[in-house]
This record gives structure tokens, sequence and C-alpha cells, in this order.
């Protein structure tokens, strides 16, 4: 999930770095007017950024649903393509009764001494 977070700390020192100056004294009118339209826009802005990470949720969510699926075909094909008749003749020569039987060689020595 992609999260946003905003402080007020940012926007404090966006005004008093000078970007958004307001002359308090000449234009208190206009200052509120433009401090609630900075309000509306950050809250417009806040809000954009909370669809666009929505958005991205159902759009991941969307790509797991098709990778998910893609893996159950693959199961599935693999299920269906699964012979018993020919599993059981593999394990059979291969480890059951009709294996090859690789007996121990055994040297002769010369000769025994009897004690």
């Amino acid at each position: 999930m992609v999260t946003w977070t905003v402080e007020l700390t940012d926007y404090v020192g966006l005004l008093s770095a000078g970007i958004w100056k307001f002359d308090l004294l000449s234009n208190c009118n206009q200052c509120i007017v433009s401090v609630s339209c900075v309000c509306r826009l950050l809250n417009m802005v806040l809000f954009l950024l909370f669809f666009i990470s929505v958005v991205c949720d159902v759009f991941m969510d969307v790509i797991a649903m098709l990778r998910y699926s893609q893996a159950y075909n693959q199961i599935r094909e693999n299920i269906q393509q699964a012979d018993a008749a020919a599993d059981l003749k593999w394990w059979s020569a291969n480890r059951g009764p009709e294996m090859n039987v690789l007996w121990p060689s055994f040297e002769v020595c010369g000769t025994f001494v009897s004690l």
C-alpha cells in the first residue's frame, strides 16, 4: 500500500521562506481568502494523492489476481498431464521389483590360513 504523509511544518516552512507572502496589515481580507484557497488546494492535493494510492492498490491487487490465476492454470495443466501408469512403470524400473540389481563383486584370495 502506498502511503502519503504531509506535515504541517513543510507548509509553514514554505510560508516562512517567502514563497507565499501575505501582507497582513494592508490586505487582511485578501490574506484570509488566500489562506483559505491554499488550504483548499492542499486538501485537493491530499485527496488526489489518496486517490492515486487507492488506484495503485487496486491495480496491484488485479495484477496479483492475474498472477495467481496463471499459477493455478499451470498447476491444473500439470495435474491433468499426469499419467499414473507411466509413473508406476518408472517407479518399478527405478525403485521397484524390475530395478537392476548391482550385486557386489568379491575377489577370491589366493590362500587361506587355517588356525
